[in-house]
């Protein structure tokens, strides 16, 4: 069974992507082009999920709430169905953070814009988020899954669908046929059955 999905969605929090990648903006294009599944996935943070899930039910989309995690050792995504399991993990994670801001930040704009599902700016990220924590991948993995969610290496999805987005039509190059295999995408209590998003991942790595 295959769903079209994307996996890697950075919004206008994760420095670097355009300020107009809101979550209102993005799910709006992701609608027109028919996507079942989505994910955000910023670097660290989930700041940017309540409006994101507010932005998929508006339009019919199912999403994965989690955060491209910057372990000391490598970098992971993390990934939960509940919304709120996803915002406790988020403010955990977010104490293991560096609070100093990098000296040098290339010329790139640091604004890291927390918004609302209308666009609205509800904060300015200062803390400086494309930082590792000082928490291992071992450790990330554990703390995670005892919480309900799913960890997986960065490299479990594939680089194809990792390249820089610049603006909102590029994202159709993270566009994927997901295969979750028999499982079907809920379990009997109508939540994402996460069994189908591993069966997926397991898949795209053999791929």
């Amino acid at each position: 069974m295959f769903c079209k999905a994307i996996l890697s969605i950075r919004t206008c929090i994760t420095q670097g992507s355009p300020t107009l990648f809101t979550p209102r903006m993005i799910t709006e294009f992701l609608c027109k082009e028919k996507i079942q599944l989505a994910a955000i996935t910023d670097v660290n943070t989930c700041l940017n999920a309540p409006a994101f899930s507010i932005c998929c039910k508006r339009h019919g989309i199912l999403a994965l709430y989690g955060m491209e995690a910057w372990c000391r050792d490598r970098k992971a995504l993390v990934l939960f169905s509940n919304l709120e399991l996803a915002m406790d993990f988020n403010y955990a994670w977010y104490r293991t953070l560096p609070a100093d801001l990098p000296q040098d930040l290339h010329g790139q704009d640091p604004r890291q814009y927390c918004v609302d599902e209308d666009d609205g700016i509800l904060s300015v990220e200062k803390k400086y988020l494309q930082v590792a924590s000082p928490v291992s991948f071992n450790e990330l993995k554990k703390e995670v899954e005892s919480k309900g969610g799913l960890v997986f290496k960065n490299e479990a999805l594939p680089d194809r669908y990792k390249q820089p987005i610049e603006e909102i039509f590029q994202l159709r190059k993270n566009f994927l046929d997901f295969d979750i295999g028999d499982c079907g995408l809920f379990s009997a209590n109508e939540s994402i059955n996460f069994q189908a998003i591993r069966t997926g991942f397991e898949k795209l790595q053999g791929s």
